[in-house]
């Protein structure tokens, strides 16, 4: 049997944006967590799309 090891990190969830990207040490992958007021829309800007 492997032995897991885990380690624990914090986030500000009171800051509008939290990149984890370098906190979980992350390759090829893109995370974030938003914070956003209730009734508001996320900044989303869909791609071109092809003809």
């Amino acid at each position: 049997m492997s032995k897991e090891s885990y380690t624990f990190k914090s986030v500000d969830l009171n800051s509008d944006r939290t990149e984890l990207h370098d906190l979980l040490n992350l390759t090829g992958c893109e995370v974030s967590i938003n914070n956003m007021a209730p009734n508001t829309q996320a900044p989303f800007f869909p791609l071109p799309q092809r003809e």
